[in-house]
């Protein structure tokens, strides 16, 4: 049984910027364009926590939608012999304007991300932004904290026992 995660996402000293990039599209005629290619992010990662963000300068007022981002992994060898080097594990929406938190399961060593924007969309940024604090879990920090007890009431029995009496002539 696992307990649930416990996390300080709130302290910005425990999230590192690991990806940002801005593209813009290729005009090919007046008011026609290349949709943007999706990004693949050439980095590895192996945190649980990873929040993404984009935004474009040229959206609609009334756009909302960003893209997804895909997890993808390797499985098998992931080399030539493989029918299945790499598989998008989890895909979620990203919105424009908002982050997004990002909560992989650890059944991977590590994996990478894929954003693909929509065809519409004529310019766009997205930034990665990694968790590296402390991840513990409600179990491990319950057991820990009963450890505690347990060793302090130990240590004030211990303390408050006087020490044993050999009676009188036993020495």
């Amino acid at each position: 049984m696992i307990g649930q995660p416990i996390v300080q996402f709130g302290s910005q000293s425990n999230w590192s910027q690991v990806y940002a990039e801005s593209r813009e599209v290729e005009y090919i005629a007046p008011g026609k364009f290349l949709p943007l290619p999706r990004f693949e992010l050439g980095t590895l990662f192996d945190s649980k926590y990873l929040a993404i963000s984009a935004y474009s300068s040229k959206a609609k007022a009334t756009w909302r939608y960003a893209g997804y981002v895909a997890q993808v992994c390797r499985i098998g060898s992931g080399g030539v012999a493989s029918p299945f080097p790499a598989i998008d594990t989890l895909v979620e929406k990203v919105y424009l304007g908002r982050a997004r938190l990002l909560s992989y399961p650890g059944f991977t060593s590590n994996y990478a991300l894929v954003f693909v924007p929509p065809y519409w969309l004529e310019d766009l940024t997205i930034r990665v932004y990694e968790y590296s604090g402390i991840v513990s879990d409600s179990i491990t920090e319950k057991l820990s904290s009963l450890e505690r007890s347990i060793n302090a009431l130990a240590l004030n029995a211990n303390q408050q026992q006087p020490p044993p009496s050999f009676g009188p002539g036993l020495i």
